[in-house]
């Protein structure tokens, strides 16, 4: 299965709840991908694993485990994200638009990141 496929069906894993699943070829692809996979494919893989995991409850509300694997999930988004845009991605409609990024969205984290993201992209 080459990366495309395994982007596609990680995603879909994530998007059926199968987070575990979906994480994992997150981490392969991870190792492999491009800047626009690891923007588009594997950072928003594993925020809607992170989406999943929470469900609709408030962060004190998960156990210890759940809260433990929900933030794993987040930072885990985070460096993938961060990473992608490292190596040359610059694609600001899609980071704020595709509901794929949604999960991302409300993270303090993600605020801050693509503030600063906004200033890079201005002084270009």
């Amino acid at each position: 299965m080459g990366i495309s496929e395994k982007s596609t069906l990680m995603i879909t894993l994530a998007r059926c709840g199968e987070h575990r699943r979906a994480a994992e070829l997150a981490a392969e692809v991870r190792m492999v991908g491009n800047a626009s996979i690891l923007v588009t494919a594997v950072s928003t893989t594993y925020g809607i694993c992170m989406a999943t995991v929470q469900g609709d409850r408030k962060l004190d509300q998960l156990g210890s485990e759940e809260r433990r694997l929900r933030d794993h999930y987040r930072d885990l988004a985070m460096a993938s994200l961060k990473e992608g845009v490292a190596k040359g991605y610059a694609t600001l409609i899609y980071i704020e638009r595709d509901p794929d990024f949604e999960p991302l969205h409300e993270l303090p984290e993600f605020k801050a990141w693509l503030a600063e993201f906004k200033k890079t992209l201005n002084r270009n």
